[in-house]
């Protein structure tokens, strides 16, 4: 997957708050899972992958209709905002190892 910026963590945010609570963890995971398929198939092919982009997460999250972006006074924003952070912090995790 390529680097995760404020951009990427956002729009994944935004999927999530369309989503039920318990299915967020999946859904985060699936995104990032296809944005890192989606990097693959960009290095090897030099081209976008057909579904998924350019790799990055926002890429992947564009293709699942994010809502608008709320404000972190929104409490279930901020719960979405985390848990992408927090599947991003398990795959970066992995990588090191």
């Amino acid at each position: 997957m390529r680097p995760a910026f404020y951009s990427d963590a956002s729009a994944a945010a935004r999927v999530l708050l369309s989503v039920p609570h318990a299915s967020r963890r999946k859904c985060a995971a699936k995104m990032i899972k296809k944005a890192m398929k989606a990097d693959q198939f960009v290095r090897r092919y030099e081209r976008l992958h057909p579904k998924w982009g350019n790799g990055t997460l926002r890429s992947v999250a564009l293709t699942c209709n994010p809502t608008n972006e709320p404000s972190f006074d929104n409490s279930d924003y901020c719960q979405c905002f985390e848990e992408v952070l927090r599947q991003l912090r398990k795959v970066r995790a992995r990588a090191v190892m």
